[in-house]
């Protein structure tokens, strides 16, 4: 009998310590295009880093918290288009809970904070007693088909921004001879692109709902013209 009640007792306390921690370990991360930085909340425990905004951060991100011996945490960003989305997408991947959250959320949490110095770090930390404070919900990456499509979707715009640029410099007065033959070179290059990223798009279901794709580039042969 008191060997089941301890072993009863021995479980509710695990069980009460895991969700402590999971309770007060979390990580705030102020995502720019060049660098993360990242606060993390342990207990009363605070820790802060930077990291390069790449894969290769990515992974000094996963060895910071390796060395800290922390294997999963609430992990708290601002969606900011495509500088937070493959962060948040190697964080979920890694087996962490992941909140995307709208920058407005957290701009009115500082508010009620009274905070008005705005740094990098400090907007980290900011996110971070956001995040233990709010608890906002946990947040699933698209599927990797949607992931794909989104990154197809996103070259081939680049790629159109590109070939617009080109096209108006092979219009300008100046642009003659091997200037001219090397702006001819590269336009039919990217038309390649577009169209084999266009046959892409087609084999994964087409592109989402999201701003209208412009006309196709038109024959390559006219800027020979």
């Amino acid at each position: 009998m008191r060997s089941s009640l301890y072993s009863s007792g021995w479980s509710q306390t695990m069980a009460r310590h895991r969700r402590k921690s999971m309770d007060e370990m979390v990580l705030g991360i102020d995502v720019g295009k060049a660098d993360v930085h990242a606060f993390l909340l342990d207990g009363e425990k605070t820790a802060r880093r930077s990291f390069p905004n790449s894969r290769s951060g990515f992974s000094q991100l996963d060895g910071w918290l390796r060395n800290r011996k922390i294997a999963r945490v609430h992990a708290c960003l601002e969606a900011t288009g495509g500088f937070s989305e493959a962060l948040a997408e190697h964080l979920y991947d890694a087996g962490h809970v992941v909140s995307v959250v709208n920058p407005s959320r957290v701009k009115s949490f500082a508010g009620s904070e009274l905070l008005r110095t705005k740094t990098d770090a400090v907007d980290a930390a900011l996110i971070a007693r956001f995040c233990r404070s709010q608890r906002p919900t946990p947040w699933t990456p698209p599927s990797p088909e949607m992931r794909e499509l989104r990154a197809l979707v996103r070259r081939y715009d680049a790629l159109q921004e590109m070939r617009v640029q080109e096209s108006n410099r092979l219009e300008a007065p100046g642009t003659l001879g091997s200037v001219r033959q090397s702006v001819i070179a590269v336009l039919d290059h990217l038309h390649l692109q577009m169209n084999e990223i266009q046959a892409s798009d087609q084999e994964t279901g087409g592109r989402p709902s999201g701003p209208t794709r412009s006309a196709r580039p038109a024959d390559v042969n006219s800027w020979n013209r």
